[in-house]
This record gives C-alpha cells, structure tokens and sequence, in this order.
C-alpha cells in the first residue's frame, strides 16, 4: 500500500520507525512536509504564511494517491493538522489516521471534528501495521489493540497491547524520510530508550504511565551495540556534527552508561545533548556523560519552589538540584536549566524563587537559562490539579483540546498572577545575563507590571540574541534549510521511490 505521512516543523523519530518497519513489508512511505516557519512556538511570522506551503503539500498528495494518509500530532500541533487534514479530505478519498500524544489524549474530541477515521492510542509500531495490513485485505479494522476506529458513525475504543520490551527487535529507522525534505542536515536525533521513570505532573509522561499496565516497565532501553548501529546507519545523511538524544532521560542504567562511555567515542566521537534529571545526576553519572562525549544537558529543574515542585510530583531539593549543576559544570559540561512559569496556584513570591535559584546555579558560569510557561495538557494531572481551583473554564478547555496556544506564548487558563510568570518567562533569561544588582533594582519592579507586547519583544530578542549557541545552530540553520526544501521535488513523488 501506499501510505503518506504529514508532519510540521521538525524531524519525527516516530514517524521514522514507522516507515522503516512499513517499507520493511512492502509498502511505499511518503512524507508531507512543513517546515512550520510561520509560527515556531517562540515566535510568530504570519508574512511566511505566503510561501503557500499548503497548496504545494496538497498538489504533492494528489500526485502521490495514497491508500491511507497518516498524522503524528502533539498537542500544539493540532490547529495545523486539522487544517491540512481538511483539505487533504476534500481532495483524498481514503482513509484518514492520527496518532500521537493529542489523539491519544483527548480521543473523544478528535472524533467529534469527524476528520479522522483511525485513532493511534499510545505505542504505534505493530498496531498501525496491523492497521494498514487488515485495510490492504479487507479485514475488520475495528477491534485492533491500540487502534479507535470510527466505522459508519459507531465508535470502537480498543485495548492496548503490551508495550515493546526489546526495542533491539525494530528495524532502523527510515531516516531519509524526513532528510529529503531538508529537516536535519548537520545534526541527528537519535532516542536510545523509551518512557520516563518520573511522573511529573505536567508531562505528558504523566498520562502514558496511566496506560500500561502497573507490571510494565516504563523505560525500555536499547542496548549499547544497537545504538551505535543505528548512529552509524544515520551518518550518510547530511554531515553530521552533533547529536541530540531526545530520551526523556540519559542513560540511567549505570552499566549502559558505562558500555556507552567506552565504545561511543570510538564508533562515532561526535559532541552531543542529552537530558538529565537532577536527582540523577552523581559525580559517576557526570564524570561518564564526559567521558562519552556529552557537551550540553538540558536539565529540568522546572520551579525555584519547593512547594511548587511537589505539586508538580518532583522530589528534588534545591541542594540537590545544586550539587547535580556543580557535578556537571566541573566535569566540563554546559547545563541548560529549564524553568516553568506560572504553575498552577503559584504565588507571585513563589515564582521569584525560580529566579533566586536560577542566579544561584548560574554563578558557575557554563549554564543558561530556558523559560517555559506553564500549559495545562489535557489528562495530566497538571490540568486535574488546575480544574480543582477552578482555574479553566469551559472555552479554555475547548482552546486547550483544540491545541490553542502553547508552552511558550501564553497562560491558557485563570492564573492570579498571570503579568509575573509572563514578565518573568520573557525577561528572566536576559537578566540572567545582567549584574545581580539589576535583577534586584530593576527586575523585582518590572515583574509585577502589567505584561505588554513591550516585553513579550524583549523575550523574542533575548531568546535570539542569548541563545546556547548550540540551539540556535540547531534551530536557525535546520529552519532555513527546511524553507528551501520546500520548492524542490520530494523523491517520493519519483518513480524509482515508489517501487517496493
């Protein structure tokens, strides 16, 4: 069969497995897609909205005649998905399958915009393969594990099956998938494992620990050789310089660690991210992370606040959340710390003590600072902590299914003290950067003001201009080249390509 996947604004390691184990059976895999320049969370530029890139993701559709068309959504995607999926229907008349976090989040809502005729619930690997093999026979669709089917009018809600255990068992990824649509060129993304061991509230890590079963492993993690394997098969596309590990959390089996510490720098001896997790951060750990290769960690440390942090399930102490800054900087690693803003109920003193933290892990001088604002996910227990003060009413619900809004760009629900975490996620990674003496004379007047465009600019410009160097490689230079891709020819729409 023919499938064509859409996806916007970035690479999707999802989507990548999937066109690996289908193309593995036979079928044909297409990609649409957008390189999302108009609006990438941190900023908008609707002028881009000109470059069209809709019609011309239409017209390639029609060439291409898929069996089936497939999304990947997150939540914030949504609004677009919908859009290309509305003008894809009028044009397309097969079957229509979304899955991702959004679908498998709000699955009642996504069958109610009557666009999507199969919901991909949790782990898509077998279960969409399963779907595509009963669609090509002929088979009933309507009672496959992991798969919704909305079948004439009637609903049917499936099972999940049992998550995949030895990821080793998957085939490679299709990564010139999203390669030949210009989505990554000098860095790779590369996960080494599945699933997340914390529950914090927010995350949608939160909801997926909720569908396996209480005797599953949350984290699966491939071994050391399949890894290396899968880097090696990556190297051919575009010219490397770095690698991104997107795992929810690096390499927290210590004997992985250590197999990975020897036989990376040998096999592949590229810089790389990773992301840690302050509790798990030991000197060992450290000291390993730069043995590896490791040059930058994304560190969530989220809150300043205690309280604040354990209504969002973490356990952390401010020390330790120190010492773990401390164990990374003196083995010669940047830290990335990453704060949120406005959580919940969180207090106007509250969110200041994510300032005074944040000056304090940055005297050492090797860490940055990411700002986020708080975004209650639907099925979290971040949005039942926000229903129980009352804090989202009925249209802001709608908004936030509808994947209005998003993590970086506005507070998507009642939050006493909304101008403080605005002011704060806008300004604090500038001031970061200012003497101490400007934070307490100028900050701590500025951030109980009314928040403007004024100071929303200054959060666009601060982002750009302050950067890690590292992502702004990443995001400016991918951007651009995913831009240009847009008006050259997708080697799926050849018919060399479409031969299985």
């Amino acid at each position: 069969m023919k499938i064509l996947f859409y996806y916007r604004g970035s690479e999707q390691l999802g989507l990548e497995a999937l066109s690996g184990i289908l193309k593995e059976r036979g079928h044909q895999v297409g990609l649409l897609f957008d390189p999302g320049a108009d609006n990438v969370f941190y900023f908008k530029l609707p002028f881009l909205k000109y470059l069209r890139v809709e019609d011309r993701l239409v017209k390639q559709a029609m060439e291409f005649a898929p069996d089936i068309v497939a999304f990947s959504c997150l939540t914030n995607l949504y609004p677009y998905v919908k859009s290309i999926a509305k003008r894809l229907k009028k044009h397309l008349k097969v079957p229509f399958v979304i899955g991702g976090v959004h679908p498998s989040t709000v699955p009642e809502k996504i069958f109610e915009d009557e666009i999507f005729d199969y919901l991909c619930i949790g782990e898509g690997d077998y279960a969409f393969l399963d779907l595509v093999q009963a669609l090509e026979r002929g088979e009933d669709t309507s009672s496959i594990k992991n798969i919704d089917a909305k079948i004439d009018g009637k609903v049917y809600k499936n099972d999940q099956r049992p998550l995949i255990q030895n990821l080793d068992e998957l085939p490679l990824p299709d990564k010139g998938l999203f390669y030949d649509r210009g989505a990554f060129y000098r860095s790779l993304l590369i996960m080494t494992s599945r699933g997340c061991p914390f529950k914090c509230s927010f995350c949608v890590n939160n909801f997926y620990n909720e569908l396996k079963e209480s005797h599953e492993k949350p984290v699966r993690q491939k071994s050391v050789a399949y890894t290396i394997l899968e880097i090696e098969s990556s190297l051919c596309y575009g010219n490397p310089q770095t690698i991104d590990f997107l795992d929810d959390i690096f390499g927290l089996k210590p004997t992985w660690l250590e197999e990975f510490a020897t036989l990376y720098p040998k096999k592949i001896g590229l810089p790389f991210l990773c992301n840690v997790y302050p509790s798990a951060v030991t000197k060992k750990y450290a000291a390993l992370l730069k043995k590896a290769g490791c040059a930058i960690t994304p560190m969530g440390i989220q809150s300043g606040s205690p309280a604040v942090r354990s209504k969002m399930l973490r356990k952390e102490t401010n020390e330790q959340i120190e010492q773990s800054v401390r164990y990374l900087t003196e083995a010669g690693i940047q830290v990335y710390a990453e704060f949120i803003f406005g959580y919940v109920d969180e207090t106007a003193d509250q969110i200041w003590e994510s300032v005074e933290l944040g000056q304090k892990i940055m005297s050492n001088g090797s860490t940055t600072l990411g700002t986020f604002i708080f975004y209650p996910f639907p099925n979290t227990d971040a949005q039942r902590q926000t229903d129980a003060i009352g804090g989202i009413s009925e249209d802001q619900r709608k908004s936030i299914a509808e994947g209005h809004g998003s993590y970086k760009s506005s507070l998507e629900f009642e939050q006493p003290y909304a101008d403080e975490a605005l002011n704060l996620a806008s300004l604090v990674p500038l001031f970061s950067k200012l003497p101490k003496i400007l934070t307490k004379k100028i900050l701590r007047r500025m951030y109980r003001k009314p928040s403007g465009l004024l100071i929303q600019r200054v959060g666009i410009v601060t982002t750009l201009m302050l950067a890690n160097r590292w992502f702004l490689r990443y995001n400016f230079f991918n951007l651009s080249h995913m831009v240009l891709k847009i008006f050259s020819r997708p080697k799926f729409l050849s018919r060399r390509a479409n031969e299985p």
